[in-house]
Order: C-alpha cells, then structure tokens, then sequence
C-alpha cells in the first residue's frame, strides 16, 4: 500500500511537473507569437509611412514641374490648349485673351477651325487629320490664326497626340505668336530678291 501511495504521490508530481512546463512552453509561445506579430504589424506601418511619404515627395515634384511647365510657357507668350477627337477645345490657358483675344470661357467647347484664317483650313486640318491616321506623335505647324477683333497673326503650334489605350482621343497644344518672325522672314526674302 505504501509502494502505492509513493507511486502515485511520484505520477501526480510527474503530472504536475509536466503540466508546468506545458503551461510555460505555452505561455513561452504566446508570447513569441505575440511579439512576432507586433513586430510583423510595426514592419507594415513603417513601410506605409514610407510609401506614403514617397508618394507626397512625388506629387511635391509633379506639381512643382506643372508649375515649371506653365511659368514656361506663360513667360514665352504661349497659350495652351487641349482638344478632343474631334477638335472642340476642352481647356485652354488665360493667355489665349492675349494671343487670340477671346477668353477661356469663350473658347470651351468651340472647334479649334474658327481660330485658324479660313484660307489656312486647307493646310492646317489635313495635317492634324494625318496626324491622327498616322499616329503620329507629335507635330509642329505654322500658319495663319485669326483674332476675335479678325487680326491676323503667324502662329506655331506644336501638337502632341494623346492617346487612351492606343487610341486617339485628342490633341495638347502649344501655340506661340510668331508674327514678328515672319514678317522679318519675309521682308528677308523680299530683300533677297531685290539684290539678285
């Protein structure tokens, strides 16, 4: 009887013993676990952060190089539009009033044609119409404008097709006024020829 009693008095103890270090292995891995996912979660909001603070640099640096871009173009007497498919200006900058004199608002939704002198139609909108079967990026092309007061002036106007998904859907144009350049280009030519 006592060989019995020390028996089980040693298997409960076993018992005991073992269910400690059960209950520590498991409070051990709780606790690992624990910190690994801490670690895990604190990995993922600093790469976050990260991403989000390269995200703001680069919309910092977009909008300073749009910004750059206009400077550029509003210094150099240029205007900027844009144009869909089918010509109708859709957004044009402020300084169309002092190259075309008509304002912004005037211009949406108007067809770029009533800007150009009507005898330049039959240059200028086969060239933009190639453009666009050609898909061709990019063009430059001078020609007559035409004013709302119905001035004349030399224009430049550089073309960049846009596209969407390969497919044409309109035009990003920067238009200069080099009415000076070509009234000295021609008064050259004129000279020119008298002396030959």
């Amino acid at each position: 009887l006592r060989n019995m009693m020390r028996e089980e008095r040693n298997l409960l103890n076993f018992r005991q013993s073992a269910s400690k270090h059960s209950e520590l292995g498991s409070t051990y891995t709780l606790i690992t676990g624990s910190l690994l996912a801490f670690l895990f979660i604190v990995i993922i909001l600093l790469q976050l952060n990260r991403d989000m603070l390269l995200r703001k640099r680069a919309e910092k640096r977009l909008l300073q190089s749009e910004m750059k871009y206009r400077m550029l173009i509003e210094n150099e007497g240029a205007c900027s539009y844009s144009t869909n498919e089918q010509g109708n200006i859709k957004v044009n900058s402020a300084q169309v009033l002092e190259l075309k004199g008509y304002t912004p608002e005037e211009l949406a939704g108007k067809h770029f044609s009533m800007l150009v002198e009507p005898s330049g139609l039959k240059e200028v909108a086969p060239h933009y119409m190639y453009q666009i079967k050609h898909g061709q990026k990019e063009s430059t092309l001078s020609f007559r404008s035409i004013t709302k007061s119905g001035e004349i002036k030399w224009v430049e106007q550089f073309a960049v097709l846009v596209l969407r998904k390969g497919r044409p859907i309109g035009f990003q144009c920067i238009v200069r006024d080099i009415s000076e350049k070509q009234r000295m280009k021609i008064e050259l030519e004129r000279s020119r020829a008298h002396y030959q």
